[in-house]
């Protein structure tokens, strides 16, 4: 199959490849940074198609690397490898049985980078680089983003970092890709508050200290960072999402203790936040006579494409897809990705797939959420197409170094 002007061509045999690594993949969901049956199974494709994986220590990542005729220039495509704690309620016949679920869709990032290796071990001859497959661990959490450019991932140098999200996240047409330049995914911060209060009977509340109280004074204030603070057409998200304290109706207890997040697009008003946050919780505390302990931990920068980068991807997709499958975002979604990591120090594109129906009910992180896997090759013949064209148009990659 060609698809418009490009020389990527795929087999059948291709395509029944990915596919069957999806369905694979899809039933060993596992979490975090270790991830055995995973990596195991990654090696052995890899190694199949005559390559060397690299391993890291501390976790399951694997890497390795294609070349062409010009071993100087490496970019990197990276997939990530980590499931959710979720039970899958899809009813596939390849469904999980191991109590995760790949229900962020990292099951066909990892089959559609393979493809991607198996089109580009046919054409590396052509190739005038290296490119380095990475299958990253610890995406969902803890982030091994962070851990592998510890270890070197983007020594080379790296010129440029790609990757793509499949599922529903940015609620395209089906089949479709979105992209755009500038901040595209937000930064997601974690705090944990323990109010202090002093437990007494229910019936005299005038002898204590009500942490419940404080505690949705603290809630109702923090509510108005984002709607009074924050202008209404810059994206940001302050959740409460967990709040804990007390075991009767009649007694008012000694804490509460609550959990929330930050989500931001804006790296400046993210630093105002964490601020303001800590403000309002102690003040808001002192007030009302109680103690409060915060926690503030930031986690995923915000993820930005380069301008440069996202120039050359949006030529190179609509030539690949046609510009009606090629769609501009208007703004960045507040999902978070350790990705931003890779892209805070190399220049790079990360873009999304839209590989299931956008009114469907089951998107990402749902117990039933399903990937259209017809879509699967035609995702790795892109990443393919993309690593060759960068070496044939980029002649000078080294120019797009932050």
């Amino acid at each position: 199959m060609k698809i418009n002007n490009d020389p990527i061509k795929w087999e059948r045999a291709d395509e029944d490849y990915v596919i069957s690594c999806y369905r694979e993949l899809h039933q060993i969901p596992e979490t975090g940074l270790f991830l055995p049956q995973t990596k195991a199974y990654i090696e052995k494709k890899l190694q199949e198609m005559g390559l060397t994986p690299v391993h890291y220590e501390g976790h399951s990542s694997v890497s390795a690397k294609i070349c062409g005729r010009d071993e100087s220039r490496v970019i990197l495509l990276r997939a990530d490898m980590d499931g959710l704690e979720m039970a899958e309620e899809t009813g596939l016949p390849y469904a999980s049985a191991n109590g995760n679920m790949h229900s962020c869709g990292h099951d066909a990032h990892m089959a559609m980078l393979l493809g991607a290796a198996r089109i580009l071990m046919r054409y590396r001859q052509r190739m005038k680089g290296c490119v380095r497959l990475l299958f990253q661990a610890g995406e969902e959490e803890p982030g091994g983003a962070v851990l592998l450019l510890g270890q070197g991932i983007l020594e080379g140098p790296v010129e440029a970092v790609f990757g793509q999200h499949a599922g529903n996240l940015a609620g395209l047409p089906k089949g479709n890709i979105g992209v755009k330049s500038g901040p595209v995914m937000a930064a997601k911060d974690s705090f944990s508050i323990t109010i202090h209060g002093k437990g007494c009977h229910g019936a005299m509340p005038e002898q204590g200290i009500d942490p419940v109280v404080t505690a949705a004074q603290i809630i109702l204030a923090l509510q108005t960072l984002i709607s009074r603070e924050r202008r209404g057409t810059e994206p940001a998200v302050l959740t409460v999402g967990s709040v804990h304290g007390g075991a009767a109706d009649n007694i008012i207890s000694d804490s509460v203790v609550m959990r929330g997040a930050l989500r931001t697009t804006d790296s400046k008003f993210r630093a105002y936040m964490e601020e303001r946050i800590v403000t309002i919780c102690t003040k808001t505390a002192e007030a009302m006579r109680a103690g409060c302990d915060i926690h503030y931990s930031r986690g995923y920068p915000v993820l930005e494409n380069d301008p440069a980068c996202t120039t050359f991807f949006r030529e190179q997709a609509q030539r690949f897809w046609g510009k009606e499958q090629v769609s501009e975002l208007e703004s960045a979604i507040l999902a978070s990705d350790d990705m931003a990591c890779y892209l805070e120090q190399c220049p790079g594109v990360y873009w999304f797939y839209q590989t299931i129906e956008p009114e469907s009910p089951y998107g990402n992180h749902h117990p039933g959420f399903v990937t259209d896997e017809t879509l699967l090759m035609k995702g790795a013949a892109f990443l393919a197409h993309l690593s060759m064209e960068w070496f044939l148009k980029k002649e000078d990659g080294n120019c797009l170094q932050k």
